[in-house]
């Protein structure tokens, strides 16, 4: 018998419902809730307190993730947040392309598809929209960190 008949038989079915490949109908599989057809919004929570953790991006996952952690939601609906929702409210997308030129080798085309490439400002900027409160606190020392 071959193995993941099963699996393999919803891959299929995807690809006839959604004109996919197959390597893309997987892929969307494998990131499914059993018994779904639904992408899951990153895994399961592994710690207390979290419903689920990572996500599609990751500067965004962890913000859905922490945000829904404490229960801010939509208020236009009251659902939580989804990573594109969050993502509008970090500032959306943008385009910013770059070519670096080195000597001795060809020249590098870097693409970002966000108004804003560093992640902790771009973060900073939707906590900010959504008048939540921000603690940042740094240090230099491990022992610090840990606790």
């Amino acid at each position: 018998m071959t193995k993941q008949r099963e699996f393999k038989q919803r891959v299929r079915a995807r690809m006839a419902k959604t004109g996919e490949r197959y390597a893309a109908a997987r892929m969307h599989l494998l990131g499914a809730e059993p018994g779904t057809d639904a992408p899951r919004p990153g895994m399961r929570g592994i710690w207390p307190g979290y419903p689920r953790c990572g996500g599609l991006c990751g500067d965004t996952g962890a913000m859905r993730n922490v945000v829904e952690q404490r229960g801010i939601r939509s208020p236009h609906d009251g659902a939580p947040y989804s990573e594109a929702m969050l993502t509008g409210l970090c500032g959306g997308i943008g385009f910013l392309y770059a070519v670096f030129e080195y000597k001795g080798m060809p020249p590098l085309l870097s693409v970002m598809p966000r108004h804003d490439t560093m992640p902790d400002s771009f973060i900073a900027g939707g906590l900010d929209r959504l008048n939540a409160t921000v603690t940042t606190s740094e240090t230099g020392s491990a022992a610090v960190a840990r606790r």
